[in-house]
């Protein structure tokens, strides 16, 4: 993904992020999408994009159901007052600067997603957690350092 596909994915840090223009999805990821509305809608978790963000959707559903369909952060199911669940990159918030540097290069040089690096999140804690790091780096999260050039 190049930067300007990742400042759209990213958002600016208002509302809710700006997911990439659909793709077409072949007949494996269509059916992990549909695994992903069924297993929110089993598990009362209300989905922030309707599991169409940009990542692939087979990623997507291993990570929503290693989470078991809750945010990681407060322990919630998505619902339509928390802005529902959706997905965080957790180097964006290491404190470490080389550390966290050292992620958004990877994610600058097209490396694939790493689950363990992924979490389920609600966009009420999603959007706390970027402000928190905002904050405490000055104004810059993880999207101005690849802005910045990291």
């Amino acid at each position: 993904m190049d930067k300007a596909a990742l400042k759209r994915f990213a958002g600016n840090g208002d509302d809710k992020p700006n997911h990439p223009p659909k793709r077409k999805l072949n007949a494996e990821e269509r059916r992990a999408l549909f695994k992903i509305k069924e297993g929110a809608k089993k598990a009362g978790s209300y989905l922030a994009s309707g599991g169409e963000g940009g990542l692939p959707p087979s990623l997507v559903l291993g990570i929503f159901r290693r989470d078991k369909w809750r945010c990681k952060t407060c322990g919630q199911l998505g619902t339509e007052e928390n802005g529902g669940l959706e997905l965080d990159h957790k180097y964006q918030h290491i404190t470490e600067p080389k550390a966290r540097a050292k992620g958004v290069l990877a994610l600058k040089q097209g490396r694939k997603n790493d689950p363990s690096q992924i979490a389920s999140i609600c966009h009420a804690c999603h959007n706390k957690r970027h402000e928190e790091d905002r904050a405490e780096h000055g104004g810059e999260d993880a999207q101005q350092m690849l802005e910045g050039g990291a």
